[in-house]
């Protein structure tokens, strides 16, 4: 069958094209070309007011298009949030502090939690959130006060079940960008 792509959808269409055009000075230079329109991609969905998926294959930098999105293309000056496994909490925090100085991150655990107002490090210009999902439900109570920039969740099939607390937890999150 042939598509038919009414005006509506090629004036959309045309808007995404011209996003792409001109954002490429802002990425770093660590990227790989994939990995700069992966991020362009991202950025272009969240100013139409949508969310994006990057679900490439292990190895192909998910982690460094995630924490280049959040320091390009920050968000309302609010901190950001990824939720993630907690064996790969380190591996966000490792890639911040080497490819990204300017994102200052944090671990939501027990004396951590998004209670805390000052910045830590002066000159950090993003701040980063990392929560493994069960901390996140244990933290359930302080999310209703808080917003975010960008959630992120690192291995999205922790959430699958529905009626589980680590889904609702995630569910109540406030957030412009997902």
């Amino acid at each position: 069958q042939n598509l038919r792509v009414d005006k509506e959808l090629n004036r959309w269409k045309s808007t995404v094209d011209k996003f792409m055009a001109g954002k490429k000075s802002k990425l770093p230079e660590l990227l790989r070309p994939y990995q700069e329109s992966g991020v362009q991609w991202l950025a272009n969905l969240a100013t139409h007011g949508c969310h994006g998926i990057l679900a490439d294959e292990m190895g192909l930098g998910k982690t460094i298009q995630a924490l280049a999105l959040m320091s390009a293309f920050p968000c309302r000056k609010l901190p950001h949030l990824v939720v993630c496994p907690a064996s790969v909490a380190p591996v966000w925090v490792r890639e911040a502090q080497t490819h990204f100085p300017e994102i200052e991150t944090r671990i939501l655990r027990k004396g951590n939690d998004f209670r805390s107002k000052k910045r830590k490090k002066k000159g950090k210009r993003v701040l980063l959130w990392i929560a493994s999902y069960t901390q996140l439900r244990r933290h359930k109570s302080l999310l209703d006060k808080k917003n975010f920039g960008y959630a992120i969740l690192d291995e999205a099939q922790h959430i699958k079940n529905p009626p589980t607390k680590q889904t609702a937890a995630i569910r109540s999150l406030k957030t412009h960008r997902r």
